[in-house]
Order: C-alpha cells, then structure tokens, then sequence
C-alpha cells in the first residue's frame, strides 16, 4: 500500500474520499453562483446549513416508513429553572 502525503499509516484513497472530492468540486461553482454560499457539502433546500432534526424529519422518517420499519416518534420534555 503506497503511502500518501497527509495520510496516516499509509492509507490510500478510497472510494468515499474521492465521492467527497467529486462534492467539494461541484460545491464551489455551487457557491459561486450564490446557491449553496458556505459550498457545504449537504446544504439545506435554501443553501444553508441542513438540521439534523430537519435532516431526520424531512428525509430520513418518510424513507423509513417508506421501507415498511417500524417507526416511533419520541418527545423530550425539559424542566427549565432560572436562578
């Protein structure tokens, strides 16, 4: 295994490496044109940052029910106190 500048242990380029360079690349045209301004890799629908909650309800909770897993939604309560 040749080893790379800047890579631990001689770890080579693998596939999700050069998925994320293919990304990076089209983000920065992406941020040139004023659609995704921070050239984030997964922007929101508006180019800015995408919630993991947003992330989870938007995208992740119908493709689950779509693939038929069971599913339950979960609500936290807090106790806030001043002082």
């Amino acid at each position: 295994m040749a080893s790379r500048p800047g890579r631990p242990f001689g770890l080579t380029c693998t596939s999700a490496d050069a998925a994320a360079a293919r990304r990076a690349d089209q983000a920065r045209p992406e941020r040139a044109a004023g659609r995704n301004p921070q050239a984030l890799h997964f922007p929101g629908q508006k180019g800015g940052m995408l919630w993991p909650s947003g992330f989870s309800t938007d995208l992740v909770v119908p493709a689950m029910k779509a693939a038929g897993w069971t599913y339950e939604m979960v609500h936290e309560v807090r106790t806030v106190r001043r002082g």
